[in-house]
């Protein structure tokens, strides 16, 4: 089965056309962003209300701060090694599980897939994803450029967050400055009905069917 390098390839969901009134002044916000960022104000503000909609809202009564990445990773390059993994075990295993239930309603491998390539690397930018999928077993590949403690606290995270879900860890075969590959078996479980899914939740939805 091919690599799929990022998301927001060969998309066929539909569009619809609609009109806001904006403030002048927020406008000229979002041509800056969308600008820094390389997009177009459509695209800048179809990701930011896709990742109110289906995350944020869902999750603003939860009590969770919210930090950026930069942020995050300035606090992790502060702390020694044996911190971060005490730190990233402690949050992966106590809270990425609530998190599986207040936006899927279940947790599982499945969601905990879909969750990282949703919403950690598509909307927080924790790391640029890629998987390949074969016979239930999924390969996850991540990159970033955020140095070996930002790898030792996504490593430590996720497989404690695994290990909260099914008492399961996850099989490392590379980890270094810039790369982590994991695999993780996810079974063949159904997405859920109205929730946008990553190239993961796509394909193994569509063998279903």
């Amino acid at each position: 089965m091919p690599l799929v390098p990022k998301l927001g390839e060969n998309k066929k969901e539909t569009s619809t056309l609609r009109t806001f009134r904006l403030e002048t002044y927020v406008i000229g916000r979002l041509e800056e962003e969308a600008n820094k960022q390389g997009s177009t104000i459509n695209g800048l503000v179809s990701n930011l209300l896709d990742e109110y909609v289906n995350v944020t809202a869902k999750l603003q009564y939860f009590g969770l701060m919210r930090i950026t990445p930069n942020e995050l990773i300035g606090i992790i390059n502060s702390m020694e090694d044996a911190h971060i993994v005490n730190v990233a075990s402690k949050l992966g295993g106590s809270l990425v599980k609530e998190i599986l239930m207040q936006i899927y309603g279940a947790a599982s491998p499945y969601y905990l897939n879909l969750y990282l390539e949703l919403i950690l690397c598509r909307y927080k930018g924790w790391a640029n994803y890629a998987y390949e999928e074969k016979d239930g077993t999924l390969e996850v590949r991540l990159g970033h450029t955020y140095g070996l403690k930002w790898t030792t606290f996504l490593c430590n995270f996720i497989d404690s967050a695994l290990y909260s879900i099914n008492n399961k860890r996850l099989s490392f075969s590379y980890a270094s400055n810039y790369s982590i590959i994991f695999s993780m078996d996810v079974g063949d479980v159904s997405a859920p009905s109205g929730f946008p899914l990553g190239h993961f939740g796509k394909k193994s939805k569509n063998k279903q069917e």
